[in-house]
């Protein structure tokens, strides 16, 4: 009401709240032996959000400087163990904490010592 005593029309607006960060699972294309991986891993990223929707899915690999942003499976294929950092972050800006995966790989084949 303003000071004439005009009324203005009834309004109603929605306020959304989402304060639950998405989750995020990884499936990898290979399983390991005796706990090593002995070819490359394809890694595939899922993240779910039930508030406001998944805005996006990071990850890097090795302690990279900066994230890479996910857009589909992607090669882990350096020989030793290999450190996988990933994180999602819904359309309301909550980020979960970050997931670290160790995956170690053994690409060569022994060889047999002659002597």
């Amino acid at each position: 009401m303003d000071q004439a005593g005009n009324d203005s029309a009834v309004q109603q607006t929605t306020v959304q709240v989402d304060l639950t960060p998405p989750t995020t699972t990884y499936t990898l294309d290979a399983l390991p032996v005796n706990g090593w991986y002995t070819r490359p891993v394809m890694v595939t990223l899922s993240a779910v959000d039930e508030g406001a929707g998944v805005f996006q899915t990071q990850y890097r690999v090795n302690g990279e400087p900066g994230w890479r942003s996910y857009g589909g499976p992607f090669p882990v294929n350096q020989a030793g163990a290999q450190t996988l950092i990933y994180q999602s972050t819904d359309r309301a800006l909550n980020t979960e904490t970050a997931h670290t995966l160790t995956l170690p790989l053994d690409l060569a084949p022994p060889t047999l010592d002659s002597r």
